[in-house]
């Protein structure tokens, strides 16, 4: 269907043009077997018929199907072909008048320049033409394809300069013989590399090789010479420039044959002294870092993604009093840990830094905790966990921790020194007016709460001390003490808030609870009588008991009021009990 349709195209023109269908078949089948490109032009400048290497040729150099065609205009195909004039500007005008001249019979022969495109070379055309006899207007272009044009090779020739500007290095060819190597190339770059111009080394290569420092003569430049030219070569040495700076200098080349056999090395210098620097800093970081790993006295413990420990420091071991075998593989929510807070409440698992680390991809920093040890003892630590990423993706957590046991255990110490009576081992008056604060707080946000105060008082203490003396004093105040331990419920708080004064918080006690609890107390006190060198000292107790009211102020004003009732109970003949009445507005 396409043949019949391009040969009835082929006799439209022929009837156009005058010239008779059998005449025009003969000259396509001549024109055909022609290695030349030839078409034939009408009187107004478009193909009439052309032959396959004419096609090949337009088509092959930017032309397209839609202009390459019999009926097409010969000067719009040229144009998608880019053609120019030789040697004319990129308009196309000159070339239209010059087809113009050519159709009108003014001029035989031109020469064009077709192709330019991307990826096609400029092609030098020569185009000779001649009028078709007995066939009125019809002229025969045979092209003579050349070999790429000047103006091409040197675009060409400016591209590749253009390329080996821009390279961050110096290209360089190497011609090497038996006994003599030379540069046949080396790019401007070189300069900025040796400090030594191109035209230096074209004139002498050893400029480059005086520049290597001995050290790294063996394996340097010199090694092109002797290695079998076989495969790509790569190179790393050290230079010293005419203004004494010592560079590092990275070849990369690939051998190469010429037609008669000689040897050269195509390549590329870099400078890589930048690189050099920062590997040497890397290495002096880890080296440093694995110092510091196996001498710090911290703990360090490296995780995997599945909190695993992989690795562990000297001091983590010592620490946590486990051998690497023992450490290797557990996690941070291994049972055996045991681990709890602070306050003894266990510490869960999933909770623990190095998990959380994991789970969050966030630092986790100071937390302490104290876990067990495999003899029992239990080891207080603050930790830090450190999420490690490598190339965007989490690849384990760093975890640290030191040793603090001692420090805790002094802080409670200093703690239980601070809120204990000295005496008695009970609380003393400011860890009561704590716990007393935060009841009146909880009684203040709920109303309904009913809680109560207590004030004690033992009677005639101060006879106790006259009559037996001092120790005997503090035996009673002990003996006291243990009693009101005994007697009082687990949520009760007891205090003593003076010399034979002490205070019960009662929380959510009602009045008739309250009363039944100092009931108990005052009979418990005068039925156990206190023990001092042999002799038996009996007391009793005078309590007066408050309410906390929801609209008091401060703590001061239920601890008033029970010190009131407990003065009421001492008039009225002591060993005896008195409930405050509620505040008055």
């Amino acid at each position: 269907m396409g043949k019949r349709t391009a040969q009835d195209r082929r006799h439209r023109a022929a009837r156009r043009t005058g010239l008779r269908p059998a005449p025009a078949r003969l000259w396509h089948s001549v024109a055909e077997s022609l290695p030349a490109p030839m078409c034939v032009l009408d009187g107004e400048a478009r193909i009439a018929s052309h032959n396959h290497a004419w096609r090949d040729l337009a088509l092959q150099n930017g032309g397209s199907p839609g202009f390459v065609h019999d009926g097409a205009s010969y000067a719009d195909a040229c144009e998608r072909m880019g053609a120019r004039l030789a040697g004319a500007g990129p308009g196309q005008e000159p070339f239209r008048r010059v087809l113009q001249a050519v159709v009108s019979g003014r001029c035989t022969e031109f020469e064009l320049e077709l192709g330019g495109g991307r990826g096609v070379p400029r092609w030098r055309v020569h185009a000779r033409a001649c009028a078709l006899r007995g066939s009125h207007g019809l002229i025969v272009i045979e092209h003579v394809v050349r070999a790429p044009s000047e103006s091409h090779l040197r675009e060409q020739d400016g591209l590749f300069a253009r390329l080996a500007e821009s390279m961050p290095g110096a290209m360089y060819q190497l011609e090497v013989r038996e006994q003599t190597r030379r540069f046949r190339y080396v790019s401007p770059a070189v300069q900025d590399l040796f400090e030594v111009s191109a035209e230096a080394v074209y004139a002498d290569a050893d400029v480059l090789w005086n520049q290597v420092l001995e050290l790294d003569r063996g394996g340097g430049l010199g090694a092109l010479a002797h290695v079998a030219p076989d495969a790509p070569r790569e190179l790393d040495f050290r230079v010293r420039t005419p203004s004494g700076v010592e560079k590092w200098i990275h070849s990369i080349a690939r051998p190469h044959r010429d037609a008669e056999g000689a040897l050269s090395w195509i390549g590329v210098f870099s400078d890589i002294t930048a690189r050099r620097k920062a590997e040497a800093l890397l290495a002096a970081s880890e080296e440093t870092h694995r110092t510091l790993f196996e001498t710090v006295a911290q703990g360090v413990v490296y995780q995997d993604l599945d909190g695993r420990i992989t690795a562990a420091n000297p001091s983590a071991l010592r620490i946590l009093g486990l051998s690497l075998d023992q450490l290797q593989g557990r996690t941070s929510i291994d049972p055996r840990w045991r681990a709890i807070r602070e306050d003894g409440s266990d510490f869960p698992g999933p909770e623990h830094p190095a998990m959380v680390a994991l789970r969050t991809r966030a630092p986790v920093r100071d937390v302490l905790m104290g876990v067990c040890r495999p003899d029992g003892t239990r080891v207080w630590i603050l930790v830090n966990a450190i999420p490690i990423e490598r190339d965007g993706k989490l690849a384990h957590v760093y975890a640290s921790f030191e040793d603090i046991t001692e420090r805790v255990e002094l802080s409670k110490e200093l703690r239980r020194q601070a809120t204990t009576d000295f005496t008695t081992g009970i609380a003393n008056r400011r860890s009561f007016m704590e716990r007393l604060e935060q009841e009146l707080e909880r009684v203040r946000r709920h109303p309904k709460i009913s809680s109560a105060v207590a004030s004690l008082d033992i009677d005639h203490f101060k006879l106790v001390n006259d009559t037996f003396g001092h120790s005997a004093g503090d035996a009673v105040l002990q003996h006291f003490a243990a009693v009101l331990e005994r007697e009082v419920r687990g949520s009760d708080f007891v205090a003593r808030t003076g010399g034979e004064e002490f205070s019960i918080l009662l929380p959510e006690t009602t009045p008739a609870q309250a009363l039944s609890l100092a009931e108990r107390l005052r009979r418990a006190v005068a039925s156990q009588p206190a023990l001092h060198q042999g002799r038996e000292l009996s007391i009793t107790v005078s309590i007066g008991i408050a309410r906390i009211e929801p609209a008091d102020t401060s703590t001061d004003e239920p601890l008033a009021r029970a010190d009131l009732a407990m003065y009421e109970a001492k008039r009225a003949g002591r060993d005896a009990i008195r409930f405050a009445a509620r505040p008055t507005a």
